[in-house]
């Protein structure tokens, strides 16, 4: 990058006339180039907070499918233990399975 010559005279230790060293930031400041470099880490970091958002949104929608998963395999367990009462009980009407089942 070749930076044009500065305003304001400096000093032989690279001071600049108000007494204060000029570091690269004063020289980008005075040649109003540090907003555009202050705008374009602004965009780094909402592209980086968007990625880190979309990623979590992955997260959470395998969660949730993982989730209705469980769920439906609860369901269907439930479903298939109901059953399997109801066909014991079709065949032994006993009191004892009754109380078993009764939990479904």
């Amino acid at each position: 990058m070749v930076f044009e010559e500065a305003d304001n005279a400096v000093d032989k230790d690279g001071n600049s006339l108000t007494g204060l060293p000029k570091g690269m930031e004063q020289v980008l400041r005075e040649r109003n180039m540090l907003p555009a470099l202050e705008t374009a880490a602004s965009k780094r970091e909402v592209g980086s907070w968007t990625l880190k958002q979309k990623l979590n949104e992955k997260a959470m929608s395998r969660l949730s499918m993982e989730i209705q998963t469980q769920s439906l395999s609860l369901t269907t367990n439930s479903v298939q233990a109901t059953a399997a009462c109801d066909g014991l009980l079709s065949v032994n009407p006993t009191s004892r399975l009754k109380s078993r089942c009764s939990r479904f």
